[in-house]
């Protein structure tokens, strides 16, 4: 539930101490960037608040504090989430002051900012300074905090010790004075991020399996590159796929390392020319979204099927009534979610390998629409009759297809036909040749290619079925797939 502070409700700081001049550059040098100026206005004010003693400010209402500050109720308490999200305030409830929770009085503790090496090694807070500053501004940055080299090839040291100045020193009463410290809280603690990691917007898992069958070995799978990994994932939106291909990419091939510090470079510099990419794309085509929500709608109500078959039907008046289901088929469905029924209504499962070449090939290397490749996946598995996609095959495919500029299941499904009617006009052509009488006809291997049945038209309109076996062995043809496929999808 989230909390919204209201003008009248009352509020007191806890404050732990005033800031050193390193705190106060380490907040406007690394933290200002992050939260922004009216967050840093906020934070400064809460600390010089007038003191009720040492620790404590005088209680008063936020009114008073957005006069001071001069914004907005909305504007205060976005300030507020800000410095909360990079630890440099935590914030309660007084459950005993009110029972509306609304009107509660609020207690806020100030934290200190960390310090420049402690920042740069927390990798949330580093990645998200990379990402909002850039690498140039960055490593300049580094640059300014790195201490200088102290030369002391010309010196020696004549530092005295703490014996030479204290000649007796008695560490009888240590053991009282250690226990005196225990679970007691002191001033100047360091400020803690609140990191919200959960599975159901990055598996870690999968993530671990798709970095195996990339050949990392697991000596690299480190917490160090955990923590990378999912401050990499909340900054930049990455997902399993591709933050596997971040990992790849930052591995030193000499030293067979990951370069953890290279994956905040290599994931701004990958997420700036995606949105150019996509930015230059709409800016050039800003009809091209809507045309394709035409050409694949996402999601089909009875009504929209069949207007979505009768204008299959008026454009592609050559395709068969199993043709269209299976470009309807296509068009449902995003690609791992077909690849999951398709080998489900084939009796088997997918892989964690083939949905992860699948997705790499979506995300990183192929620009086929989502139809397309759901095609292709159909082209290998049944009528090329592949048991496993495997990686070759599927990026061998589509790079053909690319090539081609197709843009649609019918469009691939009219090249597909064009190639069967070439192979067969090949070895019709073979076999003449082979039959000719000439002494220079050796005898030589018959080489027949399997062409699938379901391709070789007894008509211009009509296809044949194309035989297929599921789990148990009973035959089964591609229209029996199809409506298994579209009953997985819950799109029949």
């Amino acid at each position: 539930m989230r909390m919204i502070i209201k003008a009248f409700q009352p509020f007191q700081v806890r404050i732990q101490s005033d800031l050193a001049p390193l705190q106060v550059q380490s907040l406007l040098q690394l933290y200002q960037p992050l939260v922004g100026p009216q967050a840093v206005s906020l934070y400064m004010s809460l600390l010089n608040l007038p003191k009720e003693n040492s620790q404590w400010s005088q209680r008063q209402i936020h009114a008073q504090l957005i006069q001071m500050l001069n914004m907005g109720i909305q504007e205060c308490d976005q300030a507020r989430r800000s410095l909360e999200a990079v630890g440099l305030l935590k914030t309660y409830r007084d459950l005993t002051s009110h029972v509306d929770w609304t009107n509660q009085s609020l207690v806020y503790d100030v934290m200190l900012p960390l310090d420049i090496h402690q920042f740069l090694e927390h990798p949330l807070l580093s990645t998200a300074l990379f990402n909002q500053i850039g690498d140039q501004a960055y490593y300049q940055l580094l640059k300014y905090w790195t201490l200088e080299e102290f030369d002391l090839e010309h010196y020696s040291e004549i530092t005295a010790s703490f014996e030479e100045v204290f000649h007796t020193t008695n560490l009888d009463n240590y053991g009282p004075i250690s226990e005196s410290l225990t679970n007691q809280a002191f001033r100047h603690q360091s400020a803690q991020v609140n990191q919200m990691l959960s599975e159901d917007s990055f598996n870690y898992s999968r993530f671990l399996r798709y970095l195996m069958a990339e050949g990392i070995e697991q000596s690299q799978l480190t917490q160090a590159l955990k923590e990378e990994v999912y401050a990499c994932h909340q900054v930049f939106d990455l997902d399993e796929v591709q933050m596997t291909q971040l990992v790849r990419l930052a591995l030193n091939s000499s030293t067979n390392q990951i370069e953890l510090d290279q994956l905040k470079l290599i994931a701004q510099k990958r997420h700036y020319f995606a949105q150019q990419r996509s930015d230059k794309f709409v800016a050039e085509r800003p009809e091209a979204e809507k045309e394709l929500q035409a050409t694949y709608p996402r999601t089909y109500n009875p009504s929209d099927r069949q207007q979505r078959q009768q204008a299959l039907k008026e454009n592609y008046p050559d395709l068969s009534a199993e043709e269209i289901d299976l470009i309807l088929a296509c068009e449902q469905l995003n690609c791992q979610d077909f690849l999951v029924n398709l080998k489900a209504a084939k009796g088997g499962f997918a892989t964690d390998s083939e949905i992860y070449y699948l997705n790499d090939l979506q995300a990183n290397k192929s620009t086929l629409p989502i139809p397309v490749l759901n095609f292709l996946i159909y082209t290998l598995l049944v009528v090329e009759k592949k048991e496993v996609l495997y990686k070759s095959n599927l990026e061998r495919l589509a790079s053909i297809w690319q090539e081609q500029a197709i843009q649609s299941v019918a469009q691939a499904l009219q090249y597909v036909k064009a190639q069967d009617k070439v192979k067969q006009m090949q070895e019709k052509q073979q076999k003449q040749s082979s039959q000719r009488p000439s002494w220079t006809n050796y005898s030589r291997p018959k080489h027949e290619e399997a062409i699938p049945s379901w391709m070789k038209q007894d008509t211009a309109n009509e296809l044949p079925a194309n035989p297929q076996s599921d789990a148990s062995g009973k035959p089964i043809n591609s229209e029996e797939l199809i409506k298994r496929l579209n009953k997985l999808s819950g799109k029949e």
